[in-house]
């Protein structure tokens, strides 16, 4: 029984730092976006030189890559956040059940 008591401590590490890692994640979107609309004609200067892209393809380029950032934060931070999270409910309410 000790052992999944130890269990039951890591998954809620590994829980908490899940979901900081997703609010962290989402910080950096939004100071993304903030960080476009400011200055995102200096950035399309730069990048327009360098690839020879125009502000079309600019700003869809911008857009496909934070579409592609907030899967992969849905996908790798927040749903085994929620799996954990269910997981340790089900483990906790079987506990209190043999008890």
């Amino acid at each position: 029984m000790s052992n999944s008591f130890n269990g039951a401590i890591t998954l809620d590490y590994v829980a908490e730092i899940l979901i900081r890692s997703f609010w962290y994640s989402i910080a950096l979107l939004i100071l993304s976006l903030l960080i476009f609309l400011v200055a995102g004609d200096a950035a399309f200067q730069s990048h327009s030189m360098m690839f020879g892209i125009t502000k079309h393809e600019f700003v869809l380029m911008y857009y496909y890559g934070m579409a592609f950032l907030k899967i992969i934060i849905f996908i790798f931070f927040l749903m085994p956040y929620i799996a954990i999270r269910v997981v340790l409910k089900k483990h906790r309410m079987d506990d209190l059940q043999t008890d």
